[in-house]
């Protein structure tokens, strides 16, 4: 049972302006005393009455999420430099290999007016936005792939949004699990059924299944990140591998019509030789250039252009590894390590659970994203749909990229918030209504 001083302690970790603590700590106190006198007048004791007075007020992560929407915090701007350097990196690597949107002028002003777009959606209409809202999320999600999949399965440009939609399901599922915490084993089973729909309609696209499996996987270790978190009750963890396994197999019996193509592909993810003049021809391709490519300096035989597939793009680090050496990989290795610890940092820094969270999931596609398209471009692993983190890959995924920093950016709290002119006090006012809590905030006159 939560006591007075872990209540507050815990709501207000979830609250993201520092300066507003006092004040709703205040207020939060005052109301507990209130009731526990209310209590205590009514001859309970003294532990009853302030157990059955912190017990009213509900749980401290949703009350502190929903105070925290009406806040501002100020953005980590050292995040936002390092996703337009990134983006930066990106354009010239591209340019280094001929990528077409870089050499036409009129691909490139649109590109560079997507990505901002792309960044600027999420970031303004905040996780705590879709939080208050995420059933109405959820069924705009569902509701789109669902005309996607019934309406528009040959219209190619939907197709391909859809594919890179699967991007949206991991902080999704994450924010629907950290809605549905305080309801216990009933919060879990609503999560994953969710998540096994989403997933079924994801698949029931074919360009997006890469994706949508590698999506799928991160709503899994996020769905061990809950548990482990206590989200659905100390209970849950007994069940979490049962309900775990019934949730992949129904996702595998659901989508049987594509589950011989998946195997096939996996087959030829591990084997690309088993398929020569097939799936597994740009693989031993690339493993061609590779064999032939020195640590510094130009590799032998033919330029990539003439030879690998996707050079500009699916391999583009095999291309710059032929091209400029070995050391290109390593010093891209270490640009997205660097990257992805700056990322890892805002994530734990986070009080918010929902933030922390929410973080980590898109940390997760960036780093599995990342780290396979590595390892197909080092000839390591057989060629696989793929997203990696802004220096690779053509305007999709450099779009995505800048989609998802705009989620992180807006989970970010970097213990600072925005400075108004005139000071603003907040009032946190706590109610009972039909014997329901309302919690209002308002603001000096």
């Amino acid at each position: 049972m939560l006591t007075k001083e872990d209540f507050i302690t815990k709501t207000l970790e979830q609250i993201r302006w520092k300066k507003a603590h006092e004040s709703v700590s205040k207020e939060l106190t005052d109301h507990i005393e209130d009731q526990k006198n209310a209590f205590l007048a009514m001859n309970m004791a003294e532990n009853e009455a302030e157990e059955k007075a912190v017990l009213e007020m509900g749980d401290p992560v949703e009350v502190g999420t929903l105070l925290d929407s009406s806040y501002r915090p100020k953005t980590d701007r050292s995040l936002i430099f390092a996703g337009i350097a990134m983006l930066l990196m990106g354009i010239v690597i591209s340019g280094l290999l001929n990528n077409g949107f870089y050499t036409q002028p009129v691909y490139l002003i649109g590109f560079l007016i997507a990505v901002p777009i792309a960044f600027l959606i999420p970031f303004f209409l905040d996780v705590s936005t879709i939080y208050k809202h995420i059933w109405w999320a959820v069924g705009i999600y569902i509701i789109f792939l669902l005309w996607a999949a019934i309406f528009a399965y040959n219209t190619r440009l939907l197709i391909r949004l859809v594919t890179y939609s699967a991007f949206v399901m991991p902080p999704l599922y994450t924010v629907l699990m950290c809605c549905m915490r305080s309801k216990g084993y009933l919060g879990f089973i609503i999560s994953i059924m969710t998540l096994a729909v989403m997933t079924v309609l994801q698949c029931s696209m074919s360009g997006g299944i890469a994706f949508t499996l590698t999506s799928f996987g991160i709503c899994i270790i996020m769905s061990l990140f809950a548990i482990l978190k206590g989200w659905f009750g100390g209970k849950i963890r007994p069940i979490f591998m049962l309900a775990l396994s019934a949730i992949m197999m129904a996702v595998y019996v659901l989508t049987t019509p594509i589950n011989y193509y998946i195997l096939s592909r996996l087959k030829r993810i591990i084997m690309p030789h088993a398929d020569p003049q097939g799936y597994g021809w740009a693989t031993l391709q690339a493993r061609d250039f590779l064999s032939r490519s020195v640590f510094l300096g130009r590799g032998a035989g033919d330029s990539v252009i003439n030879g690998l597939p996707g050079y500009n793009t699916d391999y583009a680090l095999t291309s710059l590894i032929h091209r400029f050496g070995f050391i290109a990989a390593i010093i891209l290795g270490i640009v997205m390590v660097i990257f992805m610890y700056m990322v890892l940092k805002i994530a734990r820094r986070q009080t918010s659970q929902l933030a922390k969270a929410v973080s980590y999931s898109v940390l997760l596609i960036f780093f599995v994203n990342t780290s396979i398209y590595f390892l197909i471009n080092l000839g390591i692993i057989g060629s696989i749909s793929t997203c990696p983190a802004f220096l690779f890959g053509g305007k999709a995924a450099m779009t995505v990229s800048a989609f998802l920093l705009g989620i992180l950016a807006s989970t970010n709290r970097n213990n600072s918030i925005i400075s108004d002119n005139a000071a603003v006090k907040s009032l946190l006012r706590v109610e009972k209504f039909e014997n329901k809590l309302v919690i209002t905030i308002g603001e000096d006159d």
